[in-house]
């Protein structure tokens, strides 16, 4: 097999890779999943969600330290392997601790996969010198991702009204198949360092390159920070969204494919936007953009913010790709996972209390409430970072 074949093979198995451990059927239905099955609810399952990213934050660098120094095809396959075990233990809940138990281990799976599949797929490229290639790529990867979970959404809205377990079920059963696609990978070349320091002291090393020595690359990890936040907060006000404007239970699961599906045309598509456009602008028209929609669904609560939230996925999809090529550029292959992998944490680090006051502010003023709130936290938060990006690039055509 020669070389391009099996870089042509690696692309393709990473993309039937990321369509197994997005397959998640239960998405769409987790609140009542909560309530019906735990017999937990909203409250709970934001703690939950922010317990998921406290782990994903102790996680995120070791896991990409581990990814440098170690074959990443294993690393993808233990992290698959963790997530599986992880759904099982849910399907077995019936209190809070199970849950709570659960989502640590969800967490530690999908660290071992962030930052991993990026590198893995940079490096295969990079291997044939067709690194430029990255940005469609990716976009196409993380778009084949969101028509998986799109298409599980849709099914799993039903699966939920036969039988709860089934959705969680079948969840298991595409991080199974993610396995094997893992196990089939074939190595790119890399220059691959061996551990001469002791890991902690290497991620601290290796962070403080990132947020610190290169400022670039330290406001393109903040300012992504606040935005993929905010996405990832978005995503879970639709099921209480739905629910204050009493919509069917069974539209959840069709609604929730809907955002799956705006996210990976965006992502698929993504690579379209010019590649001489700077970050600045391409960011902070989503980070504004972001703020825009929390503003209208929070003061117009109805369909009008339904259909406003699901535009929020228009962020994350055209927004990620965007943000892995960036960085791409400005690191080398002997830290990249550990960089992207610095990125991913830094979105945790945000929604850790972004989770925990959202459960406790919906609970409280409602979801219209929160939803302000959100906003201005985005506003807030996200703008200083614009600013600090926008001094750093003056002088890059990205």
């Amino acid at each position: 097999m020669t070389k391009e074949q099996i870089t042509n093979r690696n692309i393709l198995l990473l993309n039937l890779h990321n369509i197994g451990i997005s397959a998640i059927f239960i998405l769409p239905v987790f609140l009542l999943y909560y309530q019906d099955v735990i017999g937990i609810g909203f409250r709970e399952l934001m703690i939950g969600e922010a317990i998921f990213s406290a782990v994903v934050l102790l996680m995120e660098v070791p896991s990409g330290w581990l990814s440098d120094v170690w074959k990443r095809k294993h690393t993808l396959m233990l992290g698959s392997a963790i997530n599986m075990v992880g759904f099982a233990l849910l399907w077995n809940a019936d209190s809070f601790l199970d849950a709570c138990i659960a989502q640590g281990l969800l967490g530690v799976g999908v660290s071992l996969n962030s930052g991993t599949v990026q590198a893995f797929l940079y490096d295969t490229l990079l291997d044939q010198g067709r690194e430029d290639e990255f940005s469609k790529r990716e976009g196409t990867r993380f778009s084949y991702g969101f028509y998986s979970i799109a298409a599980a959404s849709a099914v799993g809205g039903f699966l939920y009204a036969i039988d709860p377990h089934l959705a969680m079920g079948l969840t298991g059963f595409g991080y199974a198949f993610a396995i094997v696609c893992a196990a089939l990978l074939v190595e790119p070349a890399r220059h691959k360092r061996a551990a001469e320091k002791h890991p902690i002291a290497d991620m601290i090393e290796t962070m403080r390159y990132a947020l610190h020595g290169h400022r670039e690359v330290a406001m393109l990890i903040f300012a992504g920070a606040v935005m993929f936040c905010g996405t990832k907060v978005l995503l879970w006000t639709q099921q209480p969204y739905y629910i204050a404007n009493d919509v069917p239970a069974a539209w959840f699961g069709v609604l929730g494919a809907s955002g799956f599906l705006i996210s990976a045309v965006a992502g698929q598509f993504s690579h379209i936007l010019p590649a001489h456009w700077p970050n600045r602008y391409v960011l902070g028209g989503l980070l504004a953009f972001e703020v825009l929609i929390c503003a209208i669904a929070g003061i117009f609560i109805g369909w009008v913010g339904v259909v406003l939230i699901l535009c929020g996925y228009l962020v994350y999809g055209l927004g990620q790709p965007r943000m892995q090529a960036a960085l791409n550029k400005r690191v080398d292959s002997t830290r990249r996972a550990t960089i992207l992998s610095t990125a991913s944490l830094m979105v945790h680090v945000m929604a850790i209390p972004a989770m925990t006051v959202f459960g406790i502010l919906e609970g409280s003023i409602g979801i219209d409430g929160a939803l302000l709130a959100l906003g201005g936290f985005i506003a807030l938060l996200g703008g200083p970072f614009m600013i600090g990006l926008i001094r750093a690039e003056k002088r890059l055509v990205v």
